[in-house]
């Protein structure tokens, strides 16, 4: 008895020894740590939030959106989704360990005497047997280290694929950031003008008590007056729409109270178109993915074409019998190599790797349509943005001649030579200038943040 507890003891220490010198991948693959049994990662989505925001800087509201926003935790979950099939793939740089035990419950003993030596059991009533095997792949034809390196390359296109869907959150909430200022702007314009209205009323119910216009001109006020509440109406529905896009991108209530800071100087320098496109096809995300994404398809093609080689593999088994028959040793153990050879397998690994090639020339394809489709989207966006600055710096000269023209028609009406009707014109058309000003400076910095995102050449916001 104590010889077989020694004999099981000695050959779960061999296994234990060969476990520890296979720990130690054959190839020189960053195999990363071992995941034992992770249960699934739920991303932490944050409540509606509906507290009140002032003086919100642009950095602020890009760093709150890519903090909060759905989208970027469902990309990081594809993420988290890509590196355990990584990790996966990395497993077969490392050791198995299996333990198994079976017992067995027959219908009837069988033994027999044998004389001199006593009763010798055959098939005892209740026999019981436990087993342990390590193994380890040791030459593959480097058939893993493709697969290892296909699950890296997709890991860096879900990467990729973030940085996509941050670039489009970020242009989005600059315009939605921008859209807020100009729409404010709007809003403030039309009051101006409202009040314009109002006092144009008041002068012509005046001058009609006095007898010295007809009726038609108080109408004509009158309805005049009444378009420029409408055109408040509108403005202000613009404003809360404005808002609430922006409270929706920051993850927030739509109708809660947010603030914003003043909005920066508009920046007129561009790079030459030239260099943008260049930059762009270098660094722009999607473009990214799709490399890697043809190169992860290309080397798991080759990983399937590798498996109609041999594979070549190590083998420990011990086992223990709680009840040993005749003949057979308590506890036993074997050390082997075995060689491993697919030959034939119906063609199922010539129908994966055409699977793969196909979809490797589908990529190449897609990036090129998509390098065609940055080429336009950037030059138009480029154009946008040169015509906005000209468009601004047009809308600066006009409000600077309607300030000057309003001040001249101020001094003709205290002279008496013109009345408050071309007052009224000339104050309108300075209003309608300096909203000619918002909106060029609103098209402008729109155009940069398409730019931006086309190019991917935005500053990622302090966290």
């Amino acid at each position: 008895m104590l010889h077989t507890e020694f004999r099981m003891r000695r050959a779960f220490v061999i296994i234990a020894l060969v476990l520890a010198a296979c720990a130690t991948p054959r190839e020189p693959v960053d195999a990363g740590p071992i995941l034992h049994a992770a249960g699934p990662v739920a991303p932490e989505i944050a409540a509606e939030d509906g507290s009140a925001i002032s003086a919100l800087s642009l950095e602020d509201a890009r760093a709150l959106a890519l903090q909060r926003h759905p989208d970027v935790l469902v990309t990081e979950s594809t993420l988290r989704r890509a590196e355990a099939r990584l990790a996966e793939a990395r497993a077969a740089f490392r050791p198995t360990l299996e333990l198994g035990g079976t017992g067995t419950l027959n219908d009837d003993a069988a033994s027999f005497e044998m004389p001199g030596a006593g009763p010798f059991t055959i098939r005892p009533r209740w026999q019981h047997q436990w087993t342990a095997g390590a193994g380890m792949s040791l030459f593959a034809f480097g058939r893993d280290k493709a697969t290892e390196a296909s699950a890296r390359h997709e890991r860096a296109a879900t990467e990729h694929d973030l940085a996509a869907t941050k670039a489009e959150l970020l242009e989005d909430v600059t315009i939605a950031w921008h859209r807020v200022h100009a729409a404010s702007g709007h809003v403030g314009v039309v009051e101006e003008t409202l009040k314009l209205s109002e006092q144009q009323v008041t002068e012509a119910t005046a001058l009609v008590d006095a007898g010295q216009r007809t009726r038609d001109t108080l109408l004509t006020a009158a309805v005049d007056l009444l378009a420029r509440r409408q055109d408040l109406v509108v403005a202000r529905n613009a404003l809360i729409h404005a808002r609430r896009v922006l409270n929706t991108l920051l993850a927030r209530s739509v109708d809660a109270p947010t603030e914003l800071a003043p909005a920066p100087a508009p920046q007129h320098e561009l790079a030459p178109l030239a260099e943008v496109l260049r930059a762009a096809e270098e660094h722009q995300p999607t473009l990214l993915a799709l490399r890697r994404r043809r190169e992860a398809a290309l080397l798991a093609r080759e990983s399937i074409l590798k498996g109609a080689l041999p594979e070549l593999s190590l083998q420990l088994n011990a086992r223990h019998d709680g009840t040993p028959t005749f003949g057979s040793p308590a506890t036993s153990g074997d050390l082997s190599l075995a060689l491993r050879w697919l030959l034939v397998d119906g063609g199922r690994r010539a129908a994966q790797a055409a699977a793969l090639h196909a979809d490797a020339v589908g990529l190449d394809a897609r990036e090129r349509s998509a390098i065609l489709r940055l080429h336009a989207d950037i030059s138009r966006a480029h154009l946008d943005h040169e015509e906005a600055r000209s468009a601004l710096e047009l809308a600066r000269q006009g409000a600077l001649a309607a300030e000057e023209n309003h001040r001249i028609v101020q001094e003709r009406v205290r002279a008496g030579t013109l009345t408050a009707r071309e007052e009224l014109e000339a104050r309108r058309a300075l209003a309608a200038a300096r909203h000619e000003i918002t909106e060029a400076a609103f098209r402008m910095a729109s155009a940069r943040a398409q730019l931006e995102r086309l190019s991917a050449a935005a500053t990622p916001p302090r966290p």
